[in-house]
């Protein structure tokens, strides 16, 4: 098995709005937390090589943040995605 022990930094911690939030789809408030966390970690898109999203229940549905899709909502090339 591959380890990311020692190759994997989480430099950045953003949160997103919460609560009833009509005009953002759950993609969109993925998309704004990353940026929110790289803001916070003072790194560029070009200091990313890779990204993994998550999933979350909502409403009793199970979104689940498709780390393609964000990648290309940020216009960056990942190395890869999880």
């Amino acid at each position: 098995m591959t380890t990311l022990r020692g190759q994997v930094a989480i430099v950045g911690a953003a949160d997103t709005a919460v609560g009833h939030v009509p005009d953002l789809s759950p993609t969109q408030l993925c998309i704004n937390a990353a940026r929110r966390a790289l803001a916070d970690a003072n790194v560029e898109l070009s200091d990313i090589d890779g990204l993994v999203t998550c999933g979350t229940p909502v409403n009793g549905m199970n979104y689940s943040y498709s780390a393609a899709a964000v990648v290309s909502n940020f216009n960056f090339t990942s190395e890869w995605c999880a």
